[in-house]
């Protein structure tokens, strides 16, 4: 985009006057409290990272795009129950942003818009939805397509991707300041409701295109939807295949696939794929089993950036040599070419993953995948995703148990047989008595 550098430049300056240090002590030079202004990895503990506020809501910018170099921006926003638009509604003419529910309640608002960049205003050109997010759902937002957000709870929170990145170059200008809490509180409590309206003069400079005229509809049924009649927690959800397409998916109702590499299990829940971004990031979420003592953790070096925020669970990352436990919103950020190996040590752990472009590591893994009906892993080990159906009983896989294992199993029957020989010689003294 057309000025991207000079506004990652500019943005530099308050990123490291905008962080707080919530984090586990650690020498270890991956761990940082500020994203660094420049692609290197490095892993940021929960609550880091570039922080500003309006009124009672705090943006937090986890992976800017001065870390991206541009690809992407990854970034959190906390707050409290808003009355009115947490952002004028707005369309974007390159921009592709998704926003993806982790708590309390998000209602959004998406609205196609044609016609010349030029004209004024823009003309709506497809009928508008809402849908009422709860954890785990998300919507995608293409460029063109006019969008606003409410927090309907006390406490809600959704995190977001942008493409390309450096968008919150317009978070730190259009905010009322860096956010200063140092006790680990999520959300300004202190903070007054504010709409900052602003002037629509200048945000054209990023890519925001603000529609005055926008008149939110207020029809929403039972169920949390509104226009275009599709299915919201009743029913499945497509993806978008097009640069396009708009679309929301409820939490666990779109496509889901099982990848089974190395004998650990990865559910992969897709959100956005590249198609839908031209190809300029993807993300969803992975729910991981843990990684257990016969199983060889995945090592990958991949072409495109990727980043993990781990959501539940604990999710190990060795990099450059260091071990970094990542707990639940942490977030970690590889670039491309860098290798680094992966696992899970707590059952079920949740990831949202992001892949900055075509052929990142969930398109891989997707290649050896199968279409799963289910939100969580296989109840047993050995199921195998191509062939579909578990290992069958004295096959190779079964011989390669653990010598200790059997060591263990050989144990037990050996003190059954004990025992067994101790009751019988209690029973032959009785018998003599």
């Amino acid at each position: 985009m057309k000025g991207l550098i000079a506004l990652l430049a500019a943005a530099s300056s308050l990123a490291d006057a905008a962080s707080i240090t919530f984090h586990r002590p650690s020498p270890s030079k991956l761990i940082v409290d500020t994203p660094p202004d420049h692609v290197r990895p490095f892993v940021l503990p929960k609550l880091g990272g570039v922080n500003v506020y309006a009124g009672n809501t705090v943006v937090r910018m986890s992976i800017p795009g001065l870390s991206t170099g541009g690809v992407f921006t990854l970034y959190q926003v906390y707050g409290d129950r808003s009355e009115s638009f947490v952002v004028q509604p707005h369309h974007h003419h390159y921009s592709y942003e998704t926003f993806c529910s982790t708590k309390g309640r998000v209602q959004i608002w998406l609205q196609a818009v044609g016609g010349s960049h030029d004209q004024e205003p823009p003309k709506a050109t497809a009928e508008q939805e809402t849908r009422i997010l709860t954890r785990g759902d998300c919507a995608l937002v293409p460029p063109n397509t006019t969008h606003t957000f409410r927090l309907l709870e006390p406490s809600t929170q959704y995190t977001g991707v942008i493409s390309p990145g450096g968008f919150e170059k317009l978070f730190y200008d259009y905010s009322q300041g860096v956010w200063v809490g140092t006790t680990g509180s999520e959300i300004f409590s202190e903070g007054v409701e504010t709409f900052r309206t602003g002037t629509s003069e200048g945000q054209e400079d990023y890519d925001v295109f603000v529609m005055k005229d926008f008149v939110p509809r207020q029809d929403v049924g039972v169920n949390g939807a509104a226009g275009a009649g599709a299915n919201w927690h009743d029913g499945p959800n497509a993806l978008g295949t097009s640069i396009h397409d708009r679309y929301f998916v409820a939490n666990g109702w779109g496509p889901k696939y099982l990848n089974t590499d190395g004998g650990t299990y990865k559910v992969i829940i897709p959100q956005a794929l590249p198609d839908a971004t031209d190809g300029g990031f993807s993300t969803g979420t992975m729910t991981l089993s843990p990684l257990q003592a016969n199983q060889t953790a995945p090592e990958e070096v991949l072409n495109v950036h990727t980043a993990f925020q781990v959501e539940e669970g604990e999710l190990i990352v060795i990099l450059l040599g260091e071990r970094a436990r990542l707990l639940p919103g942490d977030v970690v950020f590889i670039p491309a070419y860098t290798p680094f190996v992966w696992f899970a040590t707590a059952p079920t752990t949740s990831v949202t993953y992001v892949d900055g472009g075509r052929h990142g590591l969930v398109s891989r893994l997707l290649e050896k995948s199968i279409n799963w009906n289910s939100v969580v892993y296989p109840h047993a080990w050995g199921f195998n995703a191509s062939t579909k159906a578990y290992n069958p009983v004295g096959n190779d896989d079964v011989e390669e148990l653990s010598v200790e294992a059997q060591k263990i199993v050989g144990g037990i029957n050996e003190r059954l047989s004990n025992l067994a020989q101790k009751v019988t010689g209690l029973f032959d003294h009785h018998d003599e008595l």
